[in-house]
């Protein structure tokens, strides 16, 4: 449950004797979009009351924004047979491996609608186009597995890795998608300019861009594949991509901010493990609170389709409060309020949820 604690990216308000309980600050919202909320006539008494909203399944747009340089043809090291960064990308996304490894892309592609974009230049602006993209269609549809699978297979590496000129299309690409919308990059090295194609200082402006894809709701997570990227690039780009300052510092003080997760892999399992663990956190029924949950078992929990009768949903087996500021909807609960829409209303005694800021 850890890997998934921090995730505030399912919007909501929640019903709650005493207080309001959702915070609504953050767009990624895991696939769930809040319909309406009404708080009139509800007899709120001391403070204690009832608010109750609709949820409406929402399916993610995820883009997978792979480097396509050169160097993805290199072998990863302790692939064994040896494999080249490329074909190992491809196994863990849409084809599996002899030794029983399954593709991640199938799993999900019920739940969000992928697209993929790989990226790369031939010497940059001086030399032609840049950057150079192939992408498959985006929108609602069946089959993207296997429309990215023939594009792996139909491409080879080559050129360099203007990061940030890719993220700015991808993004403009995205802007037009309804519902939640996420880039996960995947690269093997540090990113270079359309201007400046070597050597690679492209880090400012691939930074820029992630921050500016986050203003526009779309986030934005990185890999890094094998040693070549630093922990300081990934680091950062995984704070702009989930709002955070680059350097996770304060400006001109020493107080800690927020760090988001980096991901990096060395070999395919690893690679594996953490995109799967990327994809399955936007499709989670995990909705964070804006407060701190003073009883768990003081909870009453129901669940309502559209013009159909509530569901009071059993503790544990069907929800339970993390930590002290997470609810989390599990079994056939997470898996209704996927498929169309819901009232979800949480009541709790009054002192059982406290409000406050944390």
């Amino acid at each position: 449950m850890t890997s998934f604690s921090r995730s505030a990216w399912m919007t909501a308000l929640l019903s709650l004797g005493c207080a309001r309980a959702i915070d609504t600050s953050n767009p990624w919202d895991g696939g769930f979009k809040l319909v309406d909320a009404d708080r009139d006539g509800m007899g709120l008494v001391d403070g204690c009351g009832t608010v109750e909203a609709r949820l409406e399944a929402r399916h993610p747009t995820v883009v997978l924004l792979i480097d396509q340089s050169a160097s993805m043809a290199d072998i990863l090291k302790g692939t064994s047979p040896p494999r080249t960064k490329w074909e190992v990308v491809r196994q863990v996304l849409v084809a599996g491996d002899e030794k029983g490894m399954k593709p991640v892309l199938p799993e999900f592609e019920s739940d969000m609608h992928f697209g993929a974009t790989l990226f790369s230049s031939a010497g940059g602006l001086a030399w032609g186009t840049c950057p150079i993209l192939t992408s498959t269609t985006l929108g609602s549809k069946s089959g993207a597995t296997s429309e990215i699978a023939t594009l792996l297979s139909a491409a080879t590496p080559h050129g360099d890795t203007p990061t940030g000129d890719s993220i700015d299309a991808v993004a403009q690409r995205l802007e037009s998608e309804p519902g939640p919308k996420y880039i996960a990059l995947l690269t093997d090295g540090e990113p270079d300019t359309c201007e400046a194609p070597n050597p690679d200082v492209g880090q400012e402006e691939a930074i820029l861009s992630t921050e500016i894809a986050y203003t526009k709701g779309i986030r934005t997570f990185i890999i890094g594949l094998g040693d070549e990227v630093s922990d300081k690039h990934l680091q950062a780009m995984a704070n702009v991509g989930a709002g955070f300052d680059p350097d996770g510092l304060d400006a001109g003080a020493d107080v800690a901010k927020p760090q988001a997760v980096k991901y990096k892999a060395l070999d395919p399992a690893t690679l594996h493990e953490k995109f799967r663990e990327i994809v399955f956190g936007l499709r989670s029924c995990f909705i964070s609170l804006a407060g701190v949950i003073k009883d768990r078992k003081a909870g009453v929990v129901t669940l309502t389709p559209k013009g159909g009768d509530p569901l009071e949903l059993v503790y544990p087996t069907d929800y339970q409060f993390n930590h002290d500021d997470q609810i989390e909807l599990r079994g056939d609960a997470c898996a209704k309020i996927k498929t169309g829409e819901y009232v979800l209303r949480v009541v709790f005694r009054c002192g059982g949820f406290d409000p406050s800021p944390r």
